[in-house]
């Protein structure tokens, strides 16, 4: 079987995936914290303190293991209170614990990861910590669904996936986004954090054991995860929080080792990839197994374009505020007006029975919210090239110069794919010096 570093590894095959994120994970030292350490997000300046001491709490006891454990975002979705959650790809089960306080004594919390040394300390730390509500699996997250440990705590609430199905290999995706679609309540909640890559990654990148245990060999384009969900039958993505990944010289030196590219000139790589237009997003997506209700199609079949929504908080949901998606952070008691899709995904979910949905007109038209998690990117004028980290492998272009066959950017291309531009641009190469412009004189 391929070892980590081989160069037979392949990334179909479910054994030879298993084995290198085991090696990875289970390998790393107490003094190994070169993953995600700068790339980790901080948590939202809103977090309670009770929150952060519980967090503080499980850091001195996990101490430097925290390194064998990673994730690129913040798991706990709102109003959990007394609910039923499944945390896939656990680790050392740090999340766990966490959403162990959050559900409370009338929730509970399942964990699963692969690796059966992160699974035995995770039920050490649970211990320490004195979680009661929190219970550990030992499985493959392709197996999520047929687990008899994990099928007899089904349904769930709420599923998480910190930085895991990006582990997972391509041609499963469709199957686990399925089974985690088919172990939720109606209405029930994926509360998904991942990576998302702009430009897709090289083979190079999906040949590196590490580069695919680390998730950044796995990373999401855009098109590609929204199809996977779609045919998950999952609703519509809402998009909840995003942040630019940036990766320190050093990361990028081993991670090319990783690839056996060799020694790298970085900034080149660097140049590189800003030409290509790279991005490496952390971002965490709300999905959702909608449910049909009355209150819905009240909705839909308004000739409103708008909703208006109200978060209730009660007993149920000591929260004050639910982050709904990017653009809207809903307050307690807090109308709301909100694109009329974002309120129907809404209604069709198990957050519905906190909040009050209706029709609401609007003098502004609401533009439904961009999902994408990429951020805007000025054009670049010259040459396109790729990365090696990004596109398939050139080596020629490690240590010279960008080859002179890379296409350029040319001005009667861009006029030519958009009249409107063209025609501003004669009306002002007509009036040069009239002082008039596109708008008149």
């Amino acid at each position: 079987m391929a070892s980590p570093g081989s160069a037979k590894f392949d990334v179909s095959n479910i054994d030879h995936v298993r084995e290198a994120v085991k090696n990875f994970y289970d390998g790393r030292g107490a003094d190994d914290n070169r993953v995600w350490r700068e790339w980790v997000l901080a948590s939202p300046s809103s977090v309670s303190s009770a929150m952060r001491n519980k967090l503080a709490s499980l850091q001195q006891h996990m101490g430097d293991h925290r390194a064998r454990s990673s994730g690129c975002g913040w798991p706990y979705p709102e109003a959990i209170s007394g609910a039923k959650v499944l945390d896939i790809g656990c680790g050392l089960g740090a999340d766990c614990m966490v959403l162990s306080e959050l559900v409370g004594d009338d929730g509970k919390v399942v964990g699963l990861d692969l690796c059966p040394t992160l699974i035995a300390n995770a039920r050490k730390y649970a211990s320490v910590q004195g979680c009661t509500n929190v219970q550990f699996v030992c499985d493959d997250a392709e197996n999520v669904a047929t687990n008899e440990a994990i099928v007899a705590n089904a349904p769930y609430d709420v599923i998480v996936a910190n930085l895991s199905i990006s582990q997972v290999r391509n041609c499963a995706r469709v199957d686990v986004a399925s089974q985690i679609y088919s172990l939720l309540k109606p209405g029930g909640e994926f509360y998904m954090c991942d990576l998302f890559v702009s430009v897709d990654v090289s083979d190079c990148a999906r040949s590196s054991p590490q580069a695919w245990a680390e998730g950044y060999a796995g990373a999401w384009m855009w098109h590609t995860f929204v199809q996977t969900m779609e045919e998950a039958e999952f609703s519509s993505p809402v998009i909840v929080s995003s942040r630019k990944l940036y990766m320190s010289d050093e990361r990028r030196r081993e991670l090319a080792a990783s690839m056996g590219v060799g020694d790298v000139d970085v900034a080149q790589l660097k140049e590189l990839e800003e030409i290509s237009g790279f991005q490496m997003v952390a971002a965490t997506y709300r999905f959702f197994r909608p449910v049909p209700s009355s209150l819905e199609s009240e909705l839909r079949d308004s000739t409103e374009s708008a909703a208006r929504i109200i978060f209730n908080a009660h007993s149920r949901c000591t929260d004050q505020h639910v982050q709904l998606s990017k653009k809207f952070l809903c307050r307690a008691a807090d109308p709301m007006i909100v694109p009329k899709e974002l309120g129907l995904t809404l209604l069709a979910s198990r957050l519905a029975a906190f909040f009050t949905v209706s029709p609401a007109s609007t003098v502004v038209r609401l533009l439904p919210e961009t999902n994408e998690p990429f951020f805007p990117k000025p054009v670049t004028r010259g040459k396109i090239a790729s990365s090696p980290l990004t596109m398939p492998i050139n080596m020629g272009m490690l240590n010279g110069d960008l080859p002179s066959s890379a296409p350029v950017l040319n001005l009667a291309d861009v006029l030519s794919s958009n009249p409107v531009l063209r025609d501003l641009m004669q009306i002002v190469e007509k009036n040069k010096g009239t002082g008039c412009g596109p708008s008149g004189c």
